[in-house]
């Protein structure tokens, strides 16, 4: 005698038996926040800095205290973060500092350039705050430093996303000392620098075609 299966109890199985095979994979999906950072963002950011000359810049015991001479600058910084979902990404922006004391020296009180960042390191939160890393390269164009090249390491960034992905806010909550070589010839320094910002998520992608909403 042939026995059916009641139709209700089909369709659970239909229904189940993927989820069980595949749980393992959706869980760790939603457990992967660094997919929330995926996408270009166009932002500007305000960055103040505290830079040293030659190192060593700052105590190693005690990095508010100067064991030389020091600079302030402001800077603003203009581009495109872009990131891949994977903990890894890259960032290109134009920058425009201003040295303040220049004013009262007679030396040129601004100066300017384009920089390019890997971007590593990102970790992404269950609340969606996030850090990087971001070791760049760049060269000045305008003003002081034209013509010539540099290299930062050290560079951290923390940062917010937004509930709909579409909002970054950028800020540095650390005291890091970052690495910064220029100069003729080439030379370290050590600076301390704080960012405040934001960056919008470019809609139509990165081949400029309109991104599917998440």
């Amino acid at each position: 005698m042939t026995r059916f299966i009641p139709r209700s109890i089909t369709v659970t199985l239909l229904l189940t038996i993927p989820v069980l095979l595949g749980g393992g994979n959706a869980a760790e999906a939603r457990d992967n926040h660094n997919q929330f950072l995926r996408g270009d963002y166009p932002f500007t950011v305000f960055r103040s800095c505290v830079q040293t000359g030659i190192k060593p810049g700052f105590d190693e015991n005690d990095f508010l205290r100067l064991l030389g001479n020091a600079s302030y600058r402001t800077t603003v910084l203009a581009g495109t973060l872009r990131y891949n979902g994977d903990a890894a990404g890259t960032a290109v922006y134009r920058f425009l500092n201003l040295f303040p004391a220049n004013t009262m020296t007679g030396q040129t009180p601004v100066g300017g350039g384009e920089t390019t960042c890997d971007i590593e390191n990102i970790v992404v939160n269950p609340d969606r705050s996030f850090t990087q890393d971001m070791t760049c390269s760049g060269f000045g164009d305008i003003g002081s430093g034209a013509g010539g090249t540099f290299d930062i390491t050290g560079i951290k960034w923390d940062g917010q996303i937004s509930r709909n992905r579409k909002v970054l806010i950028l800020h540095s909550n650390s005291a890091d000392v970052e690495t910064l070589n220029a100069g003729f010839p080439r030379t370290d320094r050590d600076r301390i620098c704080k960012i405040s910002g934001t960056a919008l998520q470019d809609r139509r992608g990165r081949g400029g075609e309109k991104e599917e909403e998440d």
